[in-house]
């Protein structure tokens, strides 16, 4: 699936709506309006949104440790669900979903989303908002305004006293929200991947180091479309293989694979390369070349020095690096990440480089290595 406009950022703005709209009066038509969600009920918002001339919707669902949240952009729908400590990414358009492990990144990213119901209740409690007016396309709305710190939040109700829209002000800039839904009632099932999905990416790594040699068993080196959505990557040069999105751009060239998700030659981007382990040198003695390599070669870039982290996949664990940099213009982040497996003498190294924000590509590649296995 290509990349679309970040999850994350939308789950990130509805948690400062969520953390600010409850703040309100026993006469607030906000608190009325929340009477009855709380963390027992969840919470279900959906709404659109402009972002970069773009009309983005989303779907919130929030209860317990559970999320999910469904957007689309450019004829590409995506939904990214959290539940039992496993995020899974459907793509909506091809009916298509792969499950990886919960980083503790994404962890992070999304807790204060999960903790939206026990901020929602905290918040009701209080009495300090301010009324007024305001026309949207000719038409004149009550609002009522609450504020968090140097964040705020607007909520205009229509003639019926209805919730039509939220204007939510973070860091001087104001976001528009046209709201379609807003209620609790929150369903387990509502957390549930569709019957009519199919797993795009099996979960068949055979990465067990036994020595089993298969790549003389006939499969020829190259890229081969399964007419299911994905494409099967082989290297014989390499002794591996792994399947991945058909829509990615694969440049395979011996034991060295790159996969672009957008363009050519652009972030976001993936690879593997197969090298031979030399000295008996460890993963960990691996990562500490990679670090040391990283330092050198982006000197005063670097805004996250490199920090070792260690991710579940299929069982395995396996140790990596993350660290992240600016452009060359200074105006954007780069997030940059590294994992290596040692197999029958040979160090496979899985690296990615992503914009700040993009939550979908760290998917991704863990798909790949899950499907990841050692000819």
């Amino acid at each position: 699936m290509k990349r679309i406009i970040k999850s994350l950022l939308l789950m990130a703005l509805a948690t400062l709506i969520f953390s600010t709209m409850t703040a309100c009066g026993e006469e607030s038509k906000t608190k009325a309006l929340f009477e009855g969600i709380d963390k027992d009920s969840g919470i279900h918002m959906k709404f659109s949104m402009d972002y970069q001339d773009v009309t983005v919707p989303a779907d919130v669902y929030v209860k317990g440790e559970n999320a999910k949240v469904s957007t689309a952009v450019q004829n590409q729908a995506v939904t990214m669900i959290l539940r039992d400590d496993k995020v899974s990414i459907l793509d909506d358009t091809k009916k298509t979903y792969v499950t990886v492990s919960l980083t503790e990144d994404i962890k992070e990213q999304m807790k204060s989303l999960q903790d939206t119901p026990t901020k929602m209740r905290d918040f009701s409690e209080g009495d300090d908002f301010e009324t007024g007016t305001r026309k949207i396309d000719g038409m004149e709305y009550y609002t009522e305004i609450f504020k968090n710190g140097d964040d705020e939040a607007e909520f205009a109700f229509n003639d019926d006293d209805e919730l039509a829209y939220i204007f939510a002000k973070q860091d001087g800039t104001e976001t528009q929200l046209k709201v379609e839904v807003l209620e609790g009632d929150v369903q387990k099932s509502d957390f549930d991947i569709p019957n009519d999905y199919t797993q795009s990416q099996e979960n068949t790594a055979d990465t067990s180091g036994n020595g089993n040699d298969t790549s003389g068993s006939g499969v020829a080196s190259g890229v081969q479309k399964t007419g299911g959505g994905n494409q099967i990557i082989t290297s014989n040069e390499g002794k591996f293989t792994f399947s991945t999105d058909e829509d990615y751009i694969v440049e395979l060239n011996g034991e060295y694979c790159d996969v672009y998700l957008e363009k050519k030659s652009t972030i976001p981007s993936f690879n593997l390369y197969a090298m031979v382990q030399v000295n008996n040198q460890t993963v960990d003695d691996f990562l500490n070349g990679v670090i040391e390599s990283v330092k050198k070669q982006q000197k005063n870039k670097l805004t996250q020095q490199p920090q070792k982290q260690t991710i579940n996949v299929n069982g395995r664990k396996v140790q990596g690096i993350k660290y992240s940099y600016s452009t060359d213009d200074g105006k954007s982040t780069v997030v940059a990440e590294n994992f290596a497996e040692i197999y029958n003498g040979t160090i496979y190294s899985w690296g990615s480089a992503y914009m700040k924000g993009d939550n979908v590509t760290p998917g991704v590649v863990q798909g790949a290595m899950q499907n990841f296995r050692v000819l």
